[in-house]
């Protein structure tokens, strides 16, 4: 697999926590954040599409009915 280098800063903290975790595991540094960023981003990038696509459709008006509405304030007791 290709790779690409990057540039971030990062507090001072987290990154003893990294090279801490590569000396215990045996892993590289690399290696340690590439996986921590590919975690992160399998779930926070959907999370982020879905967020986009839920605001778009409450902004063209596709959104709960007000039956929907007081159903749901309703059943949690809002």
């Amino acid at each position: 697999m290709k790779t690409a280098a990057i540039g971030a800063r990062i507090s001072d903290q987290l990154k003893q926590a990294v090279v801490q975790l590569s000396a215990l595991s045996g892993q590289s540094v690399s290696a340690i954040t590439e996986e921590a960023l590919t975690e992160y981003m399998a779930w926070r990038v959907p999370q982020m599409r879905d967020l986009k696509e839920a605001i778009e459709a409450a902004d063209r008006g596709e959104f709960a009915s007000a039956d929907e509405t007081t159903e749901f304030f309703a059943k949690y007791g809002a």
